[in-house]
């Protein structure tokens, strides 16, 4: 496909979304699972800090590399949860922005509650 026809342009392509990280971080708030994925060619220079941080807010981080993604195949996860509840803001907005500032996709999942459904 080319991007080009739809008007992006290369330094869009280079600059990625890492500048709008904010414009949708309201809707994962309250999420009980935030999942990065990469392909492994890529780096992910910052991922020990971002473990240390989440984890000091008792968050469990985990780093899989094999298995199926909705995205494709040969993706990694790096998969953040709790083990009870939710994960606290601070920790999705860090998880959030890194995934943001390395051009990596991400999802999240909230559980639905009797209001929510």
């Amino acid at each position: 496909m080319d991007v080009h026809q739809y008007g992006i342009t290369r330094r869009d392509i280079r600059d990625g979304p890492g500048r709008d990280a904010n414009d949708h971080f309201e809707e994962i708030i309250g999420s009980t699972d935030f999942q990065i994925y990469r392909h492994p060619s890529s780096k992910i220079k910052g991922y020990e800090a971002l473990k240390l941080f989440a984890e000091k807010h008792e968050c469990v981080v985990l780093h899989i590399t094999k298995g199926p993604t909705p995205i494709g195949v040969g993706y990694e996860t790096l998969r953040i949860t709790r083990k009870d509840g939710e994960i606290p803001t601070t920790v999705l907005k860090r998880a959030h922005n890194w995934a943001h500032r390395r051009n990596l996709l991400h999802l999240f999942y909230k559980e639905r509650t009797k209001g929510n459904l």
